[in-house]
């Protein structure tokens, strides 16, 4: 029996992006490492969500420059930053301007009636075979006459904004107003929205997906059995049917121009290029019935536990790339 398929948004954005990326990040269990963003999305959140389960002690905060941010917060990142190896004057300065972004975009949630569990997890079972889980940022339930409506927030540190055609046909937030039903059916869909805060804009940092319905509701519940139908049991050989390679200029990006790893540009910086791109050896935590528990590039990273097998494995690179298979 084949396991039950577990879908989140990143992991759908992911398929579509790349039908073989999420092959190797999903199935193959390949080595993901985080990259710079990331971590530094990571970092802001966990401390918006310690501010937030809080507010008798960080209400009273008035932030709106640098210079009012209090020495903890300052000694707090860098210590996450060291924690993370990402230590720079570059870094420690945009989470200071996440900070100030996230923070005095009405985080308390003023006017609602009742704010949600910031970093509220959800799971809702699709059918017997499929669930989607997640986490939402903050929420809030608010009253309008007779009505009852959800904001949802959500803190992105990711360089662009959305298109309008990215926003309108957002997987994360048609998701969100999914789990909120399930979690409050008595909530007015039309009257809700997820608002995406742009830590990293200076202006027009907000973008919202709203004038959503039950109808709709229904239709990602639909689309969203589709998907788990499709990844269940996923195979080599699907994982080579959506190529990013041959996404066109929308998705081509996403494999990188190098073509060797650690070639440089003509000013001397590395050129970027897909983590699953290039052959590479690794090592795999597995259990007695031979399922890979976790996967790292060095011994050290993959802190083998008590009770778990090591094995050695190499990775063949990209099918698109490398006629050798990957697997």
């Amino acid at each position: 029996m084949h396991k039950p398929v577990g879908l989140s948004a990143s992991k759908i954005k992911t398929f579509e992006s790349c039908s073989f990326l999420g092959y190797a990040k999903y199935e193959l269990k390949l080595p993901d490492e985080t990259n710079n963003g990331a971590l530094l999305g990571s970092i802001i959140h966990e401390l918006l969500e310690i501010l937030a389960v809080k507010p008798e002690k960080y209400k009273s905060l008035l932030i709106t420059t640098e210079l009012e941010i209090p020495s903890y917060i300052t000694r707090w990142f860098i210590k996450k930053l060291k924690k993370s190896n990402i230590l720079s004057e570059d870094n420690l300065v945009l989470l200071r301007q996440f900070f100030i972004r996230g923070f005095n975009y009405d985080f308390w949630l003023e006017g609602a009636i009742k704010v949600l569990p910031c970093e509220l997890e959800f799971n809702i079972a699709l059918n017997s075979r499929t669930n989607v889980k997640g986490f939402i940022d903050r929420a809030g339930i608010y009253k309008d006459g007779e009505d009852y409506y959800v904001v949802i927030r959500d803190y992105k540190s990711q360089k662009k904004p959305f298109t309008p055609l990215e926003l309108k046909k957002n997987i994360q937030a048609m998701i969100y107003l999914l789990a909120i039903k399930n979690l409050y059916p008595y909530i007015n869909l039309e009257k809700s929205r997820v608002e995406f805060v742009l830590l990293k804009k200076q202006k027009q940092f907000i973008q919202i997906f709203d004038n959503w319905d039950n109808e709709q509701n229904m239709g990602v519940f639909s689309y969203l059995e589709g998907v788990g139908e499709y990844l269940d049991n996923f195979s080599i050989e699907k994982a080579k049917s959506n190529y990013a390679a041959n996404g066109g200029y929308d998705r081509s990006w996403l494999c990188g121009n190098a073509k060797f790893p650690g070639e440089l540009k003509s000013d001397g910086s590395p050129k970027w290029y897909c983590k699953f791109k290039f052959p590479f050896s690794y090592y795999a935590a597995v259990d007695f019935m031979g399922e890979v528990l976790r996967t790292a590039k060095t011994l050290i990273d993959l802190n083998l536990q008590e009770g778990e097998i090591l094995v050695q494995k190499d990775f063949g690179g990209c099918p698109f790339f490398f006629s050798e298979e990957s697997c």
